[in-house]
């Protein structure tokens, strides 16, 4: 699907300059959704991982502080799924899934 247009990105998202980014994206019930969990591949890994591990933390403070009661993520990326069980304490759902898109 290429980049996304930038209607698709929320306006609560959180940065280390040039090394990671996620969005956050807040709803009406007490599940919010991290989203768009991105890393420059040329950057150093332990920044990567470092930057990762702080716009996770800081997207859950967000998420908690607006009332939001889960977080909700995904990745298909095995790295990034093995870091949010086992540095994030996220529950890794059993079966994959595929997002399915449609224009309104």
């Amino acid at each position: 699907m290429g980049r996304f247009p930038d209607e698709w990105l929320p306006t609560v998202g959180v940065m280390v300059e040039g090394v990671a980014y996620a969005s956050l994206y807040i709803t009406d019930s007490g599940v919010a959704y991290q989203e768009n969990i991105i890393s420059n591949p040329k950057a150093d890994a332990t920044d990567r991982g470092n930057a990762l591990d702080a716009v996770t933390l800081e997207i859950c403070r967000l998420a908690k502080e607006c009332g939001s009661k889960w977080l909700i993520g995904a990745s298909s990326i095995q790295p990034v799924l093995d870091r949010a069980k086992n540095v994030h304490g996220f529950m890794i759902a059993d079966k994959p899934v595929t997002q399915i898109v449609k224009a309104l």
